[in-house]
């Protein structure tokens, strides 16, 4: 006599799963998580960061975005660290130059650093951040980046500018009014950052009164006064390069690839700053004024 067992539908698809999983885990290891596991979890990720490219970000360095923001950084990675590791490193090795550390006297060893790197990479930097639509880190790494590349420009022979000039001390002083020149426009671009962080804001201030104690120092006539002024530049771009630093890594360190984070403060009139209530109300307003721009 023959006895037939019959199995609901439910029962057998319960089994095919359980069998399938079996299969996964002998040919993965057992460490391996089903593959419809894996599909979840893929799609919470998704939703995820579908759901903070609707959110808005406050101030940050990190971003080098000194106003209310979207995740802008969806395939590509976050250019703002490498502009500013640039931006740092041949800002301390010019400063420590303008030191005369170690009693090196000639300092043409930044030309090197300051095309390929502090040239060259913030000028692909501000490309990146252009794209991504923050133009204010577009200008900023811009511009600094072609100062390094025209600073270059000034010890390279092929260009002609240092020879130029057949007085020495016409030379200087037109340097001088080059670096005036910067002076002014780091201070407007300072003036977009009192919003912002702190060390975000502490950055431009920085680099503002290094480009003018260098500037003044190129342009006064009395050489002990200059060779005072040229060393309290460099100290300031020690600082300055310090401040860079400290914003790179706000972007780069994490709680997944470090075992601490930057700090980041605020200040008490920015978004960040005030109470929920009134912060909410802002990031709606400057959401409604991107939706209808």
């Amino acid at each position: 006599m023959t006895y037939t067992v019959s199995v609901a539908p439910e029962e057998r698809m319960s089994a095919k799963a359980s069998e399938a999983a079996i299969c996964d885990t002998e040919l993965y290891g057992s460490s391996a998580r089903p593959v419809y596991d894996q599909a979840e979890h893929l799609a919470s990720q998704i939703a995820e960061l579908q759901h903070r490219q609707k959110m808005l970000f406050g101030p940050s360095a990190a971003d080098f975005e000194p106003m209310p923001h979207r995740l802008r950084y969806n395939t590509l990675g976050n250019p703002a660290p490498l502009g500013l590791f640039s931006f740092a490193f041949t800002t301390f090795l010019l400063s420590l130059f303008n030191l005369h550390t170690d009693d090196i006297l000639t300092s043409n060893m930044i030309i090197t650093v300051a095309v390929f790197y502090g040239g060259m990479a913030q000028v692909l930097v501000s490309m990146w951040e252009l794209a991504s639509g923050n133009t204010f880190g577009a200008a900023v790494f811009g511009s600094y980046g072609s100062f390094w590349l025209s600073f270059a420009a000034i010890n390279i022979p092929f260009f002609n500018v240092a020879s130029a000039y057949k007085d020495p001390a016409e030379l200087t002083h037109a340097i001088g009014l080059y670096l005036m020149c910067w002076f002014v426009f780091t201070f407007l671009v300072m003036l977009c950052t009192t919003r912002s962080t702190l060390a975000f804001f502490l950055l431009f201030v920085s680099l503002d009164i290094t480009f003018l104690l260098l500037g003044i120092a190129h342009l006064v006539k009395n050489a002990s006064t200059s060779s005072h002024l040229l060393k309290a530049g460099g100290a300031f771009g020690i600082a300055t390069a310090v401040i860079a630093w400290y914003n790179a890594m706000a972007g780069l360190a994490s709680k997944e690839n470090s075992f601490f984070t930057v700090p980041r403060v605020t200040f008490p009139w920015s978004v960040e700053g005030l109470s929920p209530e009134e912060a909410q109300r802002r990031r709606m307003q400057a959401d409604g004024d991107a939706k209808m721009a």
